[in-house]
């Protein structure tokens, strides 16, 4: 389920409406403030988990333009911003965005900016991930996070364990969780980085669900 601006009144109740419709309930946000590392607004703390209460299995958002913490509740994840993927940099949209008011009241939220640089934005805007779960038919899943770096093509490259970014990626993923008052563990496997907190998939019948 995609949700915007109304989700904020009524998400709840669709998500109740929706539990008894599909095998595995998500939720798809868009929500949160822009550029700024570590923070959530009120409405997102109020509604996170009252929509996992509601039967969602599984919590994203994105908007912010940067990672977010990851929190695990009842056993559900949550994922307050799987930051961006593949898009452009603002200068791409508008010629002279430098210029701009929108894009000055923007750049007021927090330093980094490289305004005459290909890459423009702050440099954590660069880290990003692909969310991979397993889900077995029971409804129990296994999370994995992909590490990717988004380059100054604004391509996002997955990192390998022995790229010294791979490690930067970690610790910042740790830091801003952390600085949102959330406990959620991680662990690394091969290339990925498991997500603690989750209960543990049984080996058969697992469905890969993959993306962002």
């Amino acid at each position: 389920m995609n949700s915007g601006y109304p989700f904020h009144t009524n998400g709840t109740a669709t998500c109740k409406a929706i539990r008894g419709q599909v095998d595995f309930p998500s939720v798809s946000k868009h929500w949160g403030i822009q550029f700024v590392a570590g923070e959530r607004v009120q409405h997102q703390r109020e509604l996170a988990h009252p929509m996992i209460e509601a039967g969602v299995d599984l919590n994203i958002s994105r908007h912010p333009h940067l990672l977010k913490g990851i929190e695990i509740f009842r056993g559900k994840p949550i994922f307050y911003s799987l930051g961006n993927f593949a898009i452009e940099q603002p200068s791409a949209f508008v010629e002279d965005i430098e210029n701009s008011t929108g894009f000055q009241d923007i750049r007021k939220l927090r330093d980094g900016w490289k305004v005459k640089k290909k890459y423009m934005t702050p440099p954590d805007t660069r880290y990003s991930l692909i969310l991979e779960c397993l889900i077995s038919k029971t409804r129990n899943m296994e999370v994995s996070l992909l590490p990717c770096y988004i380059n100054d093509d604004s391509e996002p490259e997955p990192l390998e364990a022995d790229n010294p970014i791979f490690a930067d990626w970690l610790a910042y993923l740790k830091r801003i969780t952390e600085s949102e008052g959330l406990d959620t563990g991680f662990t690394i496997a091969g290339n990925r980085v498991k997500v603690q907190g989750v209960p543990p998939n049984p080996p058969p019948a697992m469905h890969k669900k993959r993306g962002r």
